[in-house]
């Protein structure tokens, strides 16, 4: 691309001694597409099986227009604004727009790099559908995948992934940098973060969260959810180990997440088992409460010990089911309880590299809690980044009227259910 100024390719950035290597494993990268892509059908059956009947067809319509519209934009600006050498100003990367310069310089695998990359991005798109599903208009998902993957969280991945971003070098003199490996901070925390603005924004549907209307709410197909719970967990797999430093590392970082997933699920279930009786409580807590665990051990699976691992597990229950009924306290309209899945276990699991990783968390070496540092000034960053985009884009929508989907509509539909619920109980 030109410049007023001829471009002169900056020193890559190298980690500190005692860092991990941060250079991405690529043939790793090509591996890991298919489970991520398995992951993003996941999402989408999660998000149609919790839903009720009526949406079902067009939840399958939209998620795969937000996936064209959102690589369309990652392809044009938003692979150039994460890894187009942020180097020179430590925010933003300036080369590579629409695939330039991806041929002539293969040694940089530019190629593996925009795909795998690109299938993460949309899994954030995804992740925040949850949050808003039934309740905006139709307009309003490729609007969100576009701004998404154009801009908001191509800046967060130049920060840190993209190789000499602020985030990356800002802690150099101090051996230290942020650690997310498995995407704790830049998928699963700016998801979290803009899905619940989201939630928060575009407001209740018709009839939730009142006593006779609440139980057409319930997931709508267990079997589509259950298996779509299963693919996401397969794709948070492909998140948690591809981008990990050794062979080694991804082997302990994939029986790590089975373990702390598996202990979030047990505790979250025994928690609610004590209080809540109902099938549709159950899978939430056994399915996402095992999801939640796999977020929040993301960035340390690789790097710590399968004990440690099976108390984050035990621990991200107990935050799991916590925030999952203040959610439901504060009647915060979370179609697919995005908050309590990834944000909050997200939020946790942001600081865990900098205490249990046994390289350089402060409970095992004498770092003097730089890298702990470096991880709440990723969380400080990133997190209100994720924030304000949210509010912005969502408060846009809602003041031009392109954001909710329309009452009557919801009512109309709300109506469909109790008719599909009676003629069904006449049928038994």
């Amino acid at each position: 691309m030109p410049y007023d100024e001829p471009y002169e390719p900056a020193e890559p950035y190298k980690p500190p001694s005692n860092l991990p290597n941060i250079n991405c494993p690529l043939r790793w990268l090509s591996v890991g597409d298919i489970p991520l892509y398995l992951g993003l059908i996941g999402l989408t059956m999660l998000e149609y099986g919790i839903c009720r009947r009526g949406f079902g067809k067009h939840i399958i319509l939209k998620n795969w227009l937000q996936f064209s519209v959102g690589i369309t934009a990652w392809w044009l600006v938003g692979y150039a604004f994460a890894f187009g050498d942020a180097y020179h100003n430590e925010f933003i990367g300036r080369r590579f727009f629409g695939g330039d310069e991806w041929l002539t310089q293969k040694e940089k695998y530019h190629g593996s790099c925009a795909s795998y990359f690109g299938l993460s991005g949309i899994f954030v798109v995804f992740i925040i559908n949850g949050a808003i599903v039934e309740k905006v208009r139709f307009v309003v998902y490729p609007i969100i995948s576009f701004c998404i993957m154009a801009f908001i969280w191509p800046v967060v991945v130049a920060w840190d992934w993209g190789g000499g971003g602020w985030l990356m070098i800002e802690f150099q003199e101090f051996e230290a940098a942020m650690v997310d490996f498995g995407g704790t901070i830049q998928i699963f925390l700016v998801a979290g973060g803009f899905g619940l603005m989201g939630a928060v924004i575009s407001g209740r549907r018709a009839g939730k969260y009142e006593k006779l209307t609440e139980k057409f709410f319930n997931i709508g197909n267990y079997v589509i959810y259950a298996l779509g719970a299963a693919l996401t967990m397969l794709g948070i797999i492909s998140l948690t180990v591809s981008l990990a430093p050794t062979d080694s590392s991804r082997g302990l970082g994939a029986v790590n997440s089975w373990i702390c997933g598996s202990l979030s699920a047990i505790t979250s279930y025994m928690i609610i088992l004590m209080f809540r009786h109902d099938l549709n409580t159950h899978y939430i807590s056994i399915y996402q409460g095992f999801i939640a665990g796999q977020v929040a051990i993301a960035s340390s699976a690789f790097n710590t010990t399968p004990w440690q691992a099976g108390i984050v597990g035990i621990i991200t229950g107990i935050w799991f089911i916590l925030w999952y009924s203040v959610g439901n306290w504060l009647k915060i309209d979370d179609p697919i309880n995005i908050a309590a899945t990834f944000m909050m276990p997200a939020g946790f699991g942001t600081f865990l590299p900098g205490f249990i990783t046994d390289s350089y968390g402060c409970f095992w070496q004498d770092s003097k809690g730089y890298f702990l540092a470096a991880q709440t000034a990723a969380a400080l960053t990133v997190f209100p980044w994720a924030l304000a985009w949210g509010a912005i884009i969502f408060g846009f929508l809602k003041l031009f009227g392109l954001l909710k989907l329309d009452n009557k509509l919801q009512v109309k539909i709300l109506e469909n259910e109790e008719n599909k619920l009676k003629d069904e109980n006449l049928a038994i």
